[in-house]
């Protein structure tokens, strides 16, 4: 298949008029509850989706502890997922990506990777947001 195809069926599954890469040949897909996917095919045969898992603060220490803790998370997920997360080019995001190989996929069977690959996202997106302050526990009385 090749990005083209993928990229117009992707489209009509979608019901968007059609999805044509920017200047960098990427493509962005807005959710509404999930951060923009950009799609890429860098090399014949091959995919990236990426998505934008958080933003490293600007002071270092603080930068280091929130990559290690997400990076440490990572690792443990390695052998188990197709995703990985990494810190982008900038050194400023936290981006979680998969490569699909799309010479030996159907679309169906990228559909349901890809399928996957947003619900890693949204997983990895929850566990990012801050913690919701916990209300006091109600008074239980045992007979």
């Amino acid at each position: 298949m090749t990005p083209e195809s993928l990229f117009q069926q992707l489209a009509a599954k979608l019901g968007v008029a059609a999805l044509a890469p920017d200047a960098q040949g990427r493509v962005r897909l807005d959710f509404a509850d999930l951060p923009p996917i950009a799609l890429a095919a860098p090399a014949r045969g091959q995919l990236y989706a990426e998505a934008e898992i958080d933003r490293l603060p600007p002071r270092p220490s603080e930068a280091e502890a929130m990559a290690r803790r997400y990076l440490g998370r990572s690792l443990g997920t390695m052998r188990d997922r197709q995703e990985v997360l990494a810190v982008d080019g900038s050194g400023e995001r936290l981006v979680l990506f998969r490569r699909f190989d799309i010479d030996s996929l159907s679309f169906a069977d990228f559909e349901a990777d890809f399928a996957e690959f947003l619900d890693q996202v949204d997983l990895w997106k929850a566990s990012s947001a801050p913690a919701r302050p916990m209300a006091p526990p109600s008074l239980m009385i045992f007979p």
